[in-house]
């Protein structure tokens, strides 16, 4: 059994956190208190150098199934930086020999299900399953990806959602998948053509 395990929330307008429990006694804890190489050699990457700060409360379920809200202290991503941490983190899905199955087990349900969510978006923009919208920000518009609302999208949204563990939808809101499938297309379209913008 794993000591420590990295969770994941995704909240609306504020993109990913990152937190860990340690397993024993079920304390939130901070990256200093892990032993090295307890986590796979990316996450150590990943959080070097992050600042954790208390920014929300978080509602959890004790070991018990008591209701608790605390204050978390979360590594905080933008949807833009989630991107890159996202796809770096990717690979924890597959048994590759960058991570021993140790390594791969202390990655919470929560967050791989964001990383699945992440994958199956990243799928559906590589296809070219998005469009093209303006949305109004500080006093202009400015044109942004989306996911396009085919069939297919809509359904594969409400699978995702319907298979989210409780407290990402406690903390992310009931239409989890929906609010990610509005906030990272366009930065994942953007990492994406990145590789483009010189030949344009």
């Amino acid at each position: 059994m794993t000591s420590h395990l990295l969770h994941g929330l995704w909240i609306k307008d504020r993109g990913l956190q990152l937190w860990i429990e340690q397993v024993d006694g079920h304390k939130i804890v901070l990256p200093e208190a892990v032993e090295a190489g307890t986590f796979p050699p990316v996450v150590d990457q990943i959080l070097e150098g992050k600042t954790f700060r208390p920014r929300m409360k978080v509602h959890l379920r004790t070991p018990k199934g008591r209701q608790v809200e605390l204050p978390m202290p979360t590594a905080a991503f933008t949807p833009e930086e989630a991107v890159r941490v996202l796809s770096q983190l990717s690979f924890l899905q597959a048994e590759l020999p960058a991570a021993t199955k140790a390594q791969r087990a202390t990655i919470a349900p929560d967050l791989l299900w964001i990383i699945a969510m992440y994958r199956g978006l990243t799928r559906f923009v590589q296809a070219g399953r998005v469009t093209l919208k303006t949305v109004m920000m500080d006093n202009s518009w400015w044109p942004q990806w989306q996911l396009s609302a085919s069939l297919a999208e809509r359904g594969w949204l409400a699978e995702m959602n319907h298979t989210a563990p409780g407290i990402l939808l406690k903390n992310g809101g009931k239409d989890l998948a929906g609010v990610m499938a509005n906030e990272l297309p366009h930065w994942i379209a953007n990492h994406i053509l990145a590789d483009y913008r010189d030949e344009v």
